[in-house]
């Protein structure tokens, strides 16, 4: 069952041109990696141009579902360019980080559901959520069994297709309810630290000449502020827990960022999935994986009337609901 993401964007068309991300073979289990691309030309990068997305985020250790959303794809064709993870692979508790042996085993799970998640035919990158181990965290993740064959996108910048590019964030601030209480911890920013993150790995890639620009994926696990995809809902009289990033909301709002970034994609707020806007900006929330969600978003590039190559943009957005 697929439902519309708070409405689909579609695109009229005479043909659909598939834009596919290079892979180097086989690297541990199935994995794809993403350490080559294909070599573009004017033909290539021509109207009709598609990225095709399956998102999944906030396993939390459910090696099921993640089964049943392989079996999904692999039942009805979707046959994504890439395959991208938005945290919470794992389940371990903020007060838990610092104990090794706690984390060490949430490490073994993120593994374990990288590889399942890896038999989808196609790359997969990764960031990392509030609810995966301290190694994931780090820019780069020095970890062989969770980067083997697979990219973590934390802190780094991801080349997807011509002109288009991944930039990620993962990790969470904390959860505030109405009257600015903390309700949930977050891991492992402070809005201040978020900001600062942000600004390292996105802010290079804006202000730049028109010929340099890129369009931006913006992947973090938490997603902005005052925005319907952030919303956790709570029955009266307990007021709605408010997941988003207060500082992910100000850089999305920023002139040169609602013209770079193409969409922003999170997970972290289970019942928030769907779509949203900041600004212009599409906020995408595939839903929880853990509860049977999963998403697929496709991206367009247009052409201009002077035949020049547009802007990247998100012109179809799905969520699908896993069939019992």
């Amino acid at each position: 069952m697929a439902e519309a993401a708070g409405g689909t964007a579609g695109t009229s068309r005479e043909e659909e041109a598939h834009v596919s991300v290079g892979s180097v073979g086989e690297a541990s289990s199935n994995r794809r990696n993403m350490a080559a691309y294909v070599g573009w030309t004017d033909e290539a990068a021509r109207a009709g141009d598609e990225v095709r997305m399956v998102v999944v985020s906030d396993v939390h250790g459910e090696v099921a579902q993640a089964h049943r959303a392989v079996a999904w794809v692999a039942d009805n064709g979707v046959a994504p360019d890439v395959v991208v993870v938005l945290g919470d692979l794992a389940n371990i508790k903020t007060a838990e980080m610092e104990q090794p042996a706690a984390a060490m085993a949430a490490e073994g799970d993120v593994a374990v559901l990288l590889d399942i998640l890896a038999n989808i035919d196609a790359p997969l990158v990764w960031i990392p959520g509030n609810h995966d181990p301290p190694v994931a965290h780090q820019p780069g993740c020095s970890s062989p069994q969770l980067v083997d064959g697979t990219h973590s996108a934390h802190l780094s910048v991801v080349p997807l297709a011509r002109d288009l590019l991944m930039v990620g964030c993962g990790g969470s601030v904390p959860a505030l309810d109405g009257d600015g209480a903390q309700v949930w911890d977050g891991y492992p920013w402070t809005e201040e630290q978020l900001e600062a993150a942000l600004e390292s790995v996105a802010g290079p890639l804006v202000g730049k000449s028109t010929s340099e620009k890129a369009s931006i994926v913006l992947l973090t696990h938490c997603g902005p502020s005052r925005c319907s995809t952030t919303v956790y809902p709570r029955a009266p009289p307990a007021s709605e827990v408010l997941t988003g990033s207060g500082a992910l909301e100000r850089l999305l709002r920023r002139p040169e960022m609602q013209a770079a970034v193409t969409v922003n994609m999170h997970g972290h707020t289970h019942p928030g999935w769907g779509l949203g806007h900041i600004g212009m900006v599409p906020v995408f929330n595939p839903g929880s994986l853990r509860d049977g969600r999963l998403g697929l978003v496709r991206l367009r590039r247009s052409v201009r009337p002077s035949g020049e190559l547009g802007e990247w943009q998100v012109s179809r957005a799905e969520i699908v609901v896993l069939p019992p």
